[in-house]
């Protein structure tokens, strides 16, 4: 380092220091690489004398580098640079010139013979550097394995995918055994019947490479409701029964769900889609026959809600769409504290609501030849008289 950048050249300058082997010196600009932190002492003359000092502070660091080595192509090594004081670290490819790793410890793989650099900074832009060299000697074959490994039932993987290099040779094992695995193939193709993790070793020459991988296989079932045969204008649900890991449903209506309610207007099949696992499929349908329903109302004379005790009521039964009601089956019962089953199997019938109770409700269940049913109930609150009687005698 130079101690001084702008002098006089007519002045004489006289340097001592604290730093052993300085000495004396009277160049005015002297230059000196200290080893040391030292104080570093001027006295000038010109005429006038002039003394001043600077304190120079040298930061003293170390550093070690290992990687020096010999491996086969398509191996990795580790590199690590070990330093004394706080500082960054780079690592760089001597054949590419390009920074390889900021961090002190790393990891390589040369396809040939290369050195690397640590290149240590700390302190005011001081620098350590150090090399090491990997020698690439002989090629071990590539394991390429493939990114998906869950399957669904009936799925094939290959489970290399690295060049396959001339007079290399290659064992394979898995657990658990399975017989679909050609033990010496390079490139094996597999259908596993359950999870199972495979191991490889390859070698060229003085070269080998040993890898492992876990291949997951899905499984599922998928069970629906039987077919079955329900009345139009009724209500029905379905369900889908699935296993398998994140399974989910989707029918063919549109609906999302194990379970759907279902009411057609005639026969129909429902399909489901059970999803799980890698997007693995699952479908099965369910057939809905349907048969000629109706719809059921009750029409009242006088049409009302509300009875005195003892009046008549006229009840119609009346069915959608309008069809002749002498063969359907005709149940007519009274609702009160009890249920009465009434001597009708009439479409109309007359009655005289009397109860204790304070309403009453007439139930008439209607089915059809083909065995279709439906359910109605008419409800009254009963009127009662009021007694009056006198409030003085003679």
């Amino acid at each position: 380092m130079r101690l001084n950048e702008i002098f006089d050249p007519a002045a004489s300058y006289v340097w001592t220091s604290t730093h052993p082997g300085f000495g004396t010196v009277t160049k005015p600009d002297p230059s000196y690489t200290p080893t040391q932190t030292a104080t570093y002492y001027v006295q000038t003359d010109n005429g006038c004398l002039k003394s001043d000092s600077i304190r120079i502070f040298v930061s003293a660091a170390s550093l070690t580098v290992t990687g020096d080595t010999t491996i086969c192509k398509n191996f990795s090594v580790p590199l690590v640079a070990t330093v004394s004081l706080p500082g960054p670290v780079q690592w760089r490819n001597d054949l590419t010139g390009t920074i390889v790793s900021t961090m002190a410890a790393t990891t390589v793989a040369p396809s040939v013979t290369t050195d690397y650099t640590a290149i240590y900074s700390f302190g005011d832009n001081c620098q350590l550097t150090g090399t090491v060299r990997v020698t690439v000697d002989g090629e071990a074959p590539e394991i390429i394995f493939p990114t998906d490994v869950e399957l669904c039932p009936g799925e094939n993987l290959t489970l290399n995918f690295g060049p396959v290099l001339p007079n290399s040779g290659y064992t394979w094992t898995a657990n658990p055994p399975d017989l679909s695995l050609v033990p010496t193939a390079a490139t094996p193709t597999v259908s596993p019947s359950q999870n199972t993790s495979y191991a490889v070793t390859a070698t060229l020459g003085n070269c080998s490479v040993s890898r492992q991988i876990d291949v997951t296989r899905y499984s599922g079932t998928l069970a629906v409701s039987p077919d079955t045969t329900i009345c139009s204008k009724t209500k029905a649900e379905i369900e889908a029964t699935g296993t398998g890991i994140g399974g989910e449903y989707e029918w063919n209506s549109g609906e999302k769900g194990s379970s759907i309610s279902i009411m057609p207007d005639q026969t129909t099949v429902y399909t489901v889609t059970f999803t799980y696992g890698d997007n693995c499929v699952l479908m099965d349908s369910v057939q809905v026959n349907v048969k000629p329903g109706f719809s059921l109302s009750l029409d009242c004379f006088p049409d009302t809600t509300r009875l005195p005790i003892g009046t008549e009521v006229t009840l119609i039964a009346i069915v959608d769409p309008p069809q002749d009601l002498s063969n359907f089956l005709l149940r007519w019962e009274e609702i009160t504290i009890d249920n009465k089953l009434l001597p009708f199997t009439t479409e109309s019938i007359e009655v005289v609501p009397s109860s204790n109770d304070s309403s009453v409700t007439y139930m008439l269940t209607a089915t059809s030849p083909n065995g279709c049913s439906q359910v109605i109930f008419k409800k009254f609150d009963l009127i009662y008289p009021i007694d009056q009687f006198p409030n003085a005698f003679t």
